[in-house]
């Protein structure tokens, strides 16, 4: 049932927005839109509070409330990181961390644009989520997120100079946090898994790369995930196992087929080819909005290979939020326009 939730998760989401906003004209959905990114924002940097004060303090006591699986031997997924110095506040792994923060990053850079005058909030709100995903050390969010994020800088950078080279006083925030953070570094026990991490920039090529970068889901010929797909292809390629069992999946593309065989793949493909023509129809309206829905759609494929990203636990429900909102912007503009 578990499993049957995740995919249930977006059909409610998308009944209760519409049902919410079916007399909201364009102006009013983009007002709610905003508040959203404000509502979303907020929460993730409480949440990466949460992760830092674990430097601190044991906040098992709070976080195992929304945390899964308390009875395996070795403990949650959630306490095994948190070993490895890997802090992700309420979110039950490093990899639903780095996929919320760096859909914050892209909802940050949408409300930077949308604010009328310049909010030094905002810039405390950037420090945050970048340190809400450096202390998860998720290769998404590192790897992944960031880069796309600089991207959408650069796709947007006519329409951000003015604000980034007045808002001196917000960079200077940034620069604080980035210094408490630095002197703290000596209190983290992830600072060697972050430079682990970062230093597979370095070894690209070399023997065993992918494998390592992938954490052994890829890169070899009995990984995980390849072994997997062999098994499904072999015993149920059309249909698939069902929801009936029990295990993770570190991949999207893996759950979808595992579940559903050829039938549930194609339906994810599906939802992906959506994903790209909703960007594009936004595109024709709002350049940065629209450039952002297709770099999340980069994101949602890229970040698949590691994880279920539509349909894992917690940081889906994020992005769904964003992805039904725009859905119903898109069809009320088009109303608008048609009438």
């Amino acid at each position: 049932m578990a499993s049957l939730d995740n995919y249930l998760q977006p059909i409610a989401l998308y009944l209760l927005l519409v049902w919410g906003g079916a007399r909201a004209s364009v102006p009013e959905m983009r007002t709610s839109l905003v508040f959203g990114y404000r509502l979303m924002l907020l929460a993730l940097a409480l949440n990466a509070l949460l992760a830092l004060s674990h430097m601190f303090v044991d906040t098992w006591p709070l976080v195992r409330f929304f945390v899964q699986g308390e009875s395996e031997p070795m403990g949650t997924v959630w306490q095994r990181a948190a070993r490895l110095g890997r802090y992700c506040g309420i979110f039950n792994q490093p990899v639903e961390a780095g996929i919320a923060y760096g859909l914050g990053l892209f909802a940050w850079g949408q409300l930077f644009l949308a604010e009328r005058r310049l909010n030094l909030s905002l810039f405390y709100l950037l420090a945050m989520l970048l340190l809400g995903g450096l202390l998860s050390v998720s290769k998404v969010f590192l790897m992944v997120a960031v880069p796309l994020f600089a991207c959408w800088v650069l796709i947007n950078r006519q329409e951000l100079p003015l604000k980034c080279l007045q808002a001196t006083h917000g960079w200077w925030a940034i620069g604080v946090v980035t210094v408490f953070v630095a002197l703290m570094a000596w209190r983290w026990q992830g600072v060697n898994r972050l430079k682990k991490t970062l230093g597979l920039a370095d070894q690209v090529g070399s023997r065993g790369f992918w494998s390592r970068l992938t954490g052994k889901r890829f890169g070899e010929a009995d990984s995980n995930v390849l072994t997997a797909f062999r098994e499904v292809w072999e015993n149920a390629p059309l249909q698939g196992f069902g929801f009936g069992l029990r295990r993770g999946f570190d991949n999207a593309y893996l759950e979808f087929f595992y579940q559903g065989g050829s039938v549930g793949l194609m339906l994810y493909l599906a939802v992906l080819v959506w994903l790209g023509l909703l960007g594009r129809r936004v595109l024709s309206w709002s350049r940065s909005e629209g450039s952002m829905l297709l770099l999340i759609l980069i994101f949602v494929v890229v970040a698949g290979l590691g994880a279920p990203v539509l349909t894992i636990n917690r940081s889906s429900i994020l992005l769904w939020l964003l992805l039904i909102m725009f859905l119903e912007l898109d069809a009320r503009r088009y109303q608008v326009g048609n009438s």
